[in-house]
């Protein structure tokens, strides 16, 4: 049996970055699903991003979920893993796409 299956993970992502999609793609990757393959967590974004017509539209097309408490704890008791962005939106504008720097809120 794989290590973790099924279990329960608080999955965090990070850094945050400018425009964080990474996190909503990384369990769908050939290197995630050979390192994890029975565990698929969920991405949680903003809630802004459900709020926009089309953003709203890909970002529930992709299956991420609302990142508000109550989204997160219906995640959980669906038994599902949700992941987040550690960071958040105020790490975002501390993001510069030049350079190799990550700044930290």
């Amino acid at each position: 049996e794989t290590e973790g299956a099924g279990k329960q993970f608080l999955t965090c992502f990070h850094p945050h970055g400018i425009y964080p999609t990474t996190c909503i793609w990384l369990p769908n990757s050939l290197m995630w699903k050979e390192q994890f393959p029975q565990f698929r967590p969920n991405g949680h974004t903003a809630s802004i991003i459900h709020l926009v017509p089309i953003m709203r539209d890909l970002a529930q097309w992709a299956g991420v979920r609302d990142v508000g408490r109550a989204s997160v704890d219906n995640t959980l008791k669906t038994g599902v893993s949700p992941m987040l962005v550690v960071g958040g939106q105020s790490e975002m504008f501390l993001s510069r796409s030049s350079g190799n720097e990550i700044l930290l809120h």
